[in-house]
């Protein structure tokens, strides 16, 4: 029991870390990063393994939703953020593209790495590969077709 509380009480006290490490890894863009990601607060080295719950998951996508939609860079709306089962999924939109002009193939070579990359580096992502949480990122077109999903899970980076 007093291992499981303190399970509970590192991820609480993890929150602004986990926010960072969120809104550091979906600001990757085609073109890189829109803005410095600022993380004061990360300075815990303690994070579990089994994951982060749902709840702590949820509670930062709302955190981030309240400022979306935004651009993240010229072509890129972020439009959604929501975690649940230790997988967080954002949501964007080429406000400029149809999907039927996007090579996925391409597109997923190239972001796919960038996003991996971001993850694997950046220390604000590490509580999110601490804690094993799979990254999604789902791509729609301007009229909201969809164009891909790109999966990233932390053992990738090992």
């Amino acid at each position: 029991m007093k291992k499981e509380e303190e399970k509970g009480n590192s991820s609480n006290s993890n929150l602004p870390v986990i926010i960072t490490a969120i809104i550091g890894l979906l600001i990757v863009t085609l073109g890189g990063e829109v803005f410095e990601v600022l993380s004061s607060n990360n300075t815990s080295s303690e994070t579990a393994t089994t994951g982060l719950s749902d709840k702590v998951l949820a509670k930062q996508a709302d955190k981030i939703n309240r400022n979306l939609p935004m651009m993240v860079d010229s072509v890129t709306k972020m439009l959604d953020i929501h975690g649940i089962n230790n997988t967080v999924t954002t949501d964007y939109k080429l406000v400029n593209v149809l999907a039927k002009q996007v090579d996925t193939t391409q597109f997923n070579r190239v972001m796919k790495k960038k996003l991996l990359n971001n993850h694997c580096t950046r220390p604000e992502t590490k509580i999110l590969r601490d804690n094993n949480v799979t990254m999604r990122y789902n791509y729609r077109d301007k009229e909201g077709k969809f164009i891909t999903l790109i999966t990233i899970k932390a053992n990738e980076c090992e």
